[in-house]
């Protein structure tokens, strides 16, 4: 935590580099985008307090599939760290983007809820055994939704490619038949 608060100190001052022994060669690449990179990913100021997204970030509207790569690595591009560390009521000063993020954290929630890891553990595995988790555990869900279908029938339907906010209302339609 120390270590965090003079990083924090050190960039917001501009006096001081970053220790980090391997060092991002172009740890800003975009200085465009604004905020300051702190321990590999950027932060911004705003409303008071330092944030992972900018002060009007639109939370990306995206196949189920994307979200869970965001969910878990961020967006490198422009250093923004994994999408599981915002928080709904602190991190969006637009409604409307609170609300997609809930949904998509409700998403990311069902998907992960059937394994027998962590989000922490879950993010410590390589991309491949990440994707493969997703796999298996997207397919699950579509087989509890839809407990009569074949495989065929996902197939043909292409169930993978669909938006986060389907996803989420397919959950919340299952569970009122559940329920």
């Amino acid at each position: 935590m120390i270590n965090l608060r003079n990083e924090l100190l050190t960039a917001i001052d501009g006096r001081g580099h970053n220790n980090d022994p391997n060092p991002n060669p172009n740890p800003n690449p975009n200085p465009a985008l604004g905020g300051i990179i702190v321990e590999g990913f950027r932060v911004w100021t705003w409303g008071g307090r330092l944030h992972p997204c900018p002060e009007n970030f639109e939370f990306p509207l995206s196949n189920t599939k994307v979200l869970w790569d965001l969910w878990f690595n961020g967006r490198p591009c422009d250093n923004m760290s994994p999408f599981r560390f915002l928080k709904s009521d602190m991190d969006f000063s637009i409604k409307k983007m609170q609300v997609r993020f809930s949904k998509a954290s409700f998403v990311m929630k069902g998907i992960i809820e059937g394994q027998n890891q962590t989000p922490r553990q879950i993010a410590e595995l390589t991309i491949a055994d990440r994707d493969r988790v997703f796999e298996e555990s997207y397919m699950r869900m579509f087989h509890l939704i839809y407990p009569d279908k074949d495989l065929e029938f996902f197939d043909n339907h292409r169930v993978g490619d669909l938006k986060v906010s389907s996803m989420y209302d397919l959950i919340k339609a299952y569970e009122k038949r559940i329920l």
